[in-house]
């Protein structure tokens, strides 16, 4: 019996079969949701703590930083009336609040636009997100009483926006624009589908770091 007379008889297998040989086996170039998924599992404690962080972990360390207060002397009444120091005063309390992160942009143009990792690798850039908050500052008054009591007259709280650098944002996480994109966003975006997550560096650090992830 010849072994093309084998190769006939041989029973034909199903696509089920196929499938299950052939795990990545999918019509076109796009893998599905469910492969997709999978594969960023083996990242999620790294995403997860980073949203931890975006969430939570962030406020919760901003609200461990004391205020910093200072009394605001005038040096021509301490040195006239030596009894009367500290009668009065006016304090000075600083402190920041509603820090967050915000999605990367470009800052080059007239109008802000969405800023991807893959225009970060292309252009050599950080991909990162500005860091901004509410400085926030108050001038109360203060009287000692001579019972040694004090009171104090709150004053009104200024509050400025400002920018306090840029964080490094985790490709996928909610900081990113690829977070929950399926696949077929991401190819339209012209991002690698199966990017898992990574912080983006500058220039050939990136490379560095995906070589060693990859090994």
């Amino acid at each position: 019996m010849g072994s093309s007379e084998k190769l006939s008889r041989s029973p034909k297998k199903t696509a089920v079969e196929i499938k299950e040989t052939c795990p990545s086996f999918r019509r076109g170039h796009v893998p599905s949701p469910s492969d997709v998924k999978r594969l960023r599992s083996l990242a999620l404690p790294h995403v997860g703590s980073f949203d931890y962080f975006l969430d939570r972990g962030l406020a919760l360390a901003i609200a461990d930083i004391i205020p910093f207060e200072i009394d605001l002397v005038d040096l021509k009444k301490v040195t006239s009336a030596q009894t009367n120091v500290n009668r009065e005063v006016q304090t000075l309390k600083l402190w920041i609040e509603n820090v967050r992160i915000a999605k990367p942009v470009k800052t080059d143009q007239n109008e802000s636009s969405v800023l991807t990792p893959r225009e970060c690798r292309e252009l050599g850039l950080m991909y990162s997100g500005s860091m901004i908050g509410d400085f926030c500052y108050q001038i109360s008054n203060r009287k000692l009483h001579e019972d040694g009591t004090m009171t104090e007259i709150p004053g009104h709280v200024n509050k400025i926006s400002k920018k306090f650098g840029d964080m490094p944002i985790m490709v996928t996480s909610r900081a990113c624009h690829l977070h929950d994109k399926s696949p077929e966003q991401l190819v339209q975006m012209k991002e690698e589908v199966s990017n898992i997550s990574s912080a983006e560096f500058c220039e050939y650090e990136f490379l560095i770091f995906m070589f060693l992830f990859i090994a």
